[in-house]
């Protein structure tokens, strides 16, 4: 499925993956807006892609899940107590059961993607194992499957699933980190804005950007350490303001108010940090890596910018007022390299994607029906085989292969007088076995393509399956 909807998304904008060495001089950026039918225009506080491919965005007003195809709407409702707790969505994260945990303004929920039903879970007074705090700010899994939720204000909270006698999950409880004045081992503020972990050698270590510095906890000796970062900009606003922070494979990554920092270890409690500066008073809000060692990074007030990160590279992408496509507002709220190596970025503007490597291609819309390029034909199955070619099966129209190095489309239509041909047009459904040759499921039968990385070399019709158990 996620194939399905990265290709899907790789179509949609014709961006292909994004390829070292590609920043050797500054690029005039494109940006293209995403628009899905219903969803107003507005930022993101959130982009998320889960294990199946679905976009799923955190808004002030409620969360918008994008397939591919259509967008649904989840809100709050005070009447129904499976809906989510709050409209203000500030944290999405996936479990490894599938489940979607959402953390808003007024809660944390778990949410069902199949139902669409949500479990809500708020601070209790008279419960100590509830949540510290209903505002959500982050929530984050470790390598573990452990749920880690951070608040503002509540401190940090570990979450416990307490089983009864039988070994059956019976709830959900919370242990809890605040900030204790006096107390170097705990935590350093009780506004926690992110939580990242890196592993190293058998010891998993969790990393959680605060207001005042970086906590770091080191799970199998449970041995606790504070960090400071001293920024050598002549920002008026604290480097220990940590908005973000990103672990690429091989770095730890912090944003901060004060620009961007890469941690250097130096032993389990021990950490020195790195600065690079990015322009006069960036304040960093989120960062994304790609597969091309770029590191990709959203400001607050100085939109984009991307760090070669074998070279040191910088390339800042300013607001440009004067454009009326792109991201013409100096804020971005949020960044994310999907699987297809797209990068979504989420400003007070709207959600846009962007084209690292400035292809001028047709641009297209987002709606519910079908890009631009298959004209006016209904898309029911999408596919990308491992040539790099994109598939899209029609709903009686034919089956075309998209070609995104040479941009070429090339159809397969139906012919009574060719049994070579395509046996059916209404097509719903393609997979390619390990041999390299394409399956056609259609509404009147399944067709065979065998393919070559060059060309088509034959359609053949195959038995038809309708009524058959």
């Amino acid at each position: 499925m996620s194939t399905f909807l990265s290709s899907f998304i790789a179509v949609i904008f014709q961006i292909a993956l994004i390829l070292p060495g590609l920043f050797a001089q500054p690029l005039a950026v494109e940006f293209e807006p995403f628009k899905i039918g219903g969803i107003p225009q507005g930022r993101a506080e959130v982009i998320f892609q889960d294990s199946y491919g679905f976009f799923w965005f955190g808004r002030s007003n409620g969360m918008y899940k994008y397939d591919g195809y259509d967008r649904t709407i989840y809100k709050s409702d005070a009447s129904d107590s499976a809906s989510l707790s709050s409209n203000f969505v500030r944290a999405i994260a996936e479990d490894k059961a599938g489940n979607l945990w959402i953390g808003t303004e007024d809660g944390l929920n778990q949410f069902n993607p199949t139902t669409g039903k949500c479990h809500r879970f708020r601070h209790d007074p008279n419960d100590p194992h509830s949540l510290s705090h209903n505002c959500i700010s982050a929530i984050f899994f470790d390598g573990e499957g452990k749920m880690w939720i951070g608040t503002q204000g509540g401190g940090l909270n570990e979450g416990c699933f307490i089983k009864n006698e039988k070994g059956k999950t019976e709830q959900l409880c919370f242990k809890h980190y605040f900030h204790v004045p006096l107390d170097s081992t705990s935590l350093n503020d009780n506004q926690v804005h992110c939580i990242a972990s890196v592993n190293r050698a058998d010891e998993e270590i969790i990393y959680i950007g605060t207001a005042k510095g970086l906590f770091v906890l080191e799970k199998r000796t449970q041995k606790f350490s504070r960090h400071y970062l001293d920024s050598p900009n002549t920002s008026s606003l604290s480097p220990n303001i940590i908005w973000t922070i990103c672990n690429d494979g091989g770095n730890i990554w912090l944003g901060t108010a004060a620009g961007l920092f890469r941690l250097i270890r130096k032993n389990p409690l021990e950490a020195e940090f790195s600065f690079t500066r990015l322009a006069v008073n960036a304040q960093v809000s989120s960062l994304a890596s790609d597969s091309a060692n770029t590191l990709w990074i959203g400001t607050f007030d100085q939109r984009l910018f991307s760090l070669n990160k074998q070279t040191n590279q910088l390339i800042h992408y300013p607001p440009d007022p004067t454009d009326p496509v792109g991201l013409s507002n100096p804020i971005i709220v949020a960044v994310l390299v999907d699987k297809a190596g797209t990068l979504w970025a989420s400003s007070q503007g709207g959600i846009f994607c962007y084209d690292p490597q400035q292809h001028k291609i047709k641009q297209h819309s987002i709606e519910p029906t079908v890009p631009n390029w298959l004209g006016t034909k209904i898309v029911d199955a999408l596919f990308e085989d491992r040539d790099g070619y994109l598939w899209a099966g029609t709903r009686g129209e034919d089956l075309d292969r998209y070609d995104p190095r040479t941009r070429n489309i090339t159809s397969y239509n139906h012919d009574p007088q060719r049994p070579q041909s395509l046996c059916c047009p209404w097509i719903l459904c393609l997979h390619e076995d390990k041999n390299g040759a394409l399956w056609i499921g259609t509404t009147n039968g399944l067709g065979r393509g065998l393919s070559t990385s060059t060309q088509m070399q034959s359609l053949t019709s195959s038995i038809n399956t309708r009524g058959k158990s």
